[in-house]
């Protein structure tokens, strides 16, 4: 796809400006960008609201086609890119859909809250670990409830030595409870630390009923640092999540599934129950977790 664009127009906010032709419908992609992620003004958290996403991706930028001018242009691009021909989401994407994605978070990191970007990356990695990742995880505690519809499942566990041989203890729905795991189970939660995204609050994201998983986690690192992780009764994963947390007083959320891959290896390999619902059902996730995590005044 060739145009007349001249490269001395590219979007002031690019890092990538001047390392591709304008003659290019795609950017390269940095991803994932490094840590730490931007926290988004209020301005672009309402210029990203504002934006349609899907409308534009359908419209102007159907089939990955178009020269985007602006971040929400290119939230759109990435979408289209990242959508094939019937609508479904890859999830990961094509490299032309991470170009796209790459411009639009450089532009405006709001956007990674939008419910379309969500859908079209969900199993994209976008952004490392902070560097607190690194250390290890000498403790761990881990709270979790479940309630639908079906039988209702607690307990509330912590190990210790978990840099070397984790030693776990607890009640489970009020029973005592023993048990081990790997360290290379517990050090792969640090691991997971990654695809952070700048909230203001933690929320709760409900787009499905009749399963409703609650979590808690806290990890303490080698140097002392404690990072509490909540899901705050979200249900998007069927595990629960999105995962919320605070870093450095700045709050977080991971849409992506590293962390809830980790956390069922743990709970798999400890021999903890879930939570077993009879039925359950999901919609579209509206409102996006945007709106939900950085609420307009």
């Amino acid at each position: 796809m060739t145009s007349g664009w001249e490269t001395s127009t590219v979007a002031p906010w690019s890092t990538t400006a001047g390392s591709w032709t304008s003659q290019e419908t795609t950017a390269p992609s940095q991803l994932p960008l490094p840590w730490p992620p931007r926290v988004p003004t209020e301005q672009e958290v309402s210029e990203a609201l504002a934006c349609d996403v899907n409308g534009l991706a359908t419209g102007k930028f159907a089939g990955g086609v178009g020269i985007p001018e602006d971040p929400c242009e290119w939230a759109a691009l990435s979408v289209a890119e990242s959508t094939d021909s019937v609508g479904h989401y890859y999830g990961t994407a094509p490299p032309a859909g991470e170009g796209a994605l790459t411009e639009a978070l450089l532009g405006n990191p709001a956007y990674a809250l939008t419910t379309p970007v969500f859908y079209a990356f969900y199993a994209t990695h976008v952004t490392q670990a902070p560097p607190l990742a690194t250390q290890e995880i000498v403790e761990l505690q881990l709270s979790y409830a479940w309630s639908g519809y079906g039988r209702s499942t607690y307990w509330d566990v912590g190990f210790v030595d978990s840099n070397s041989e984790p030693e776990g203890a607890g009640t489970v729905r009020e029973n005592p409870w023993a048990g081990t795991v790997s360290a290379e189970t517990v050090q792969a939660l640090a691991a997971a630390l990654v695809d952070l995204h700048a909230t203001d609050t933690y929320a709760t994201i409900q787009p499905c009923w009749d399963s409703y998983p609650e979590w808690q986690i806290s990890l303490l690192f080698a140097d002392g640092t404690v990072v509490d992780l909540v899901t705050q009764g979200s249900n998007v994963y069927d595990l629960g999540g999105p995962w919320q947390l605070t870093i450095d007083g700045q709050r977080y959320l991971q849409y992506t599934d590293p962390l809830v891959a980790a956390v069922w290896e743990l709970v798999t390999e400890a021999g903890l129950p879930l939570g077993e619902p009879f039925i359950w059902g999901c919609g579209y996730l509206s409102p996006s977790m945007l709106e939900l995590t950085w609420p307009e005044p």
